[in-house]
């Protein structure tokens, strides 16, 4: 076992075996991707079995990390604000004050993740699990920003498991077809972000909001896809074909593939 790990599987005291600790870290692995690393991943993995409480850092020792992870309650959560970047798509932020039982902070969600606050994922009352996230002075106090590499999970909010159980359950006797194609109007596309790749590089990433006779969708452009949006005035008619689903916490996703491709109709 990796050095860094024995710490973690130590909490367990010998509840698990070794080989099933390991096992539960490569499970998380495969849900997050590159977005953790292993350690990360072993606190999700006590956090799930209970024995992670002495891993979260109290809201009155969060000066001086780089980056913290803490399980608060939510206390209030602020309306959306945008504002403009030079360059690029507007930008929206949210402000959501959370408590522990050492005071009060302030938890910082920009642009996709505002869309928590919106959905009903982040609600007052909530208690929420931060791993990874930003740990910021500002001259309101310290703040937690939540970012690429952080993973926010809602207490009580169904896993991909228990999502996947019930869609079993409720299904039609003719389950629906994955999602492959959307066609929509172009709404606005997000900044592009970098996010490394598991065999070493980086990739692209870019999301794309469409209207659709459905509504609103969000695509999440990979690579060659970013750029082609780029190439893309606002109100522009497009189709985006090859895509696949992921589900990341309780949400399902829309990505492009090698194989997508934007196409002006």
């Amino acid at each position: 076992m990796d050095p860094a790990l024995a710490p973690h599987y130590a909490k367990l005291a010998g509840k698990m075996s070794e080989e099933e600790f390991l096992a539960r870290i490569r499970a998380a692995r495969a849900e997050f991707g590159d977005l953790l690393d292993d350690e990360a991943l072993a606190l999700l993995v006590l956090d799930e079995l209970g024995f992670n409480e002495g891993a979260f850092a109290t809201l009155d020792d969060l000066s001086g990390r780089g980056e913290a992870t803490v399980r608060v309650t939510v206390a209030r959560i602020d309306p959306e604000r945008t504002f403009q970047r030079e360059g690029r798509p507007e930008g929206r932020v949210c402000n959501v004050l959370v408590s522990d039982a050492t005071g009060e902070a302030r938890v910082v969600l920009w642009d996709k993740d505002v869309d928590k606050t919106l959905d009903g994922t982040l609600r007052v009352g909530a208690r929420i699990t931060l791993v990874n996230a930003r740990v910021k002075e500002s001259r309101w106090g310290v703040e937690l920003h939540v970012g690429p590499w952080t993973v926010l999970e809602v207490e009580g909010a169904p896993d991909a498991a228990k999502r996947k159980l019930l869609a079993d359950v409720m299904a039609d006797p003719e389950p629906a077809k994955p999602r492959d194609r959307v066609e929509g109007a172009l709404r606005q596309l997000h900044a592009t972000r970098v996010q490394p790749k598991p065999e070493g590089g980086v990739e692209f990433l870019a999301d794309l909001d469409l209207d659709t006779p459905e509504g609103r969708v969000r695509v999440t452009l990979h690579d060659e896809c970013v750029k082609q949006a780029r190439a893309l005035a606002p109100g522009a008619r497009v189709a985006v074909d090859a895509l696949e689903t992921r589900v990341r916490g309780t949400a399902d996703e829309l990505h492009t593939t090698a194989r997508s491709r934007l196409t002006p109709q």
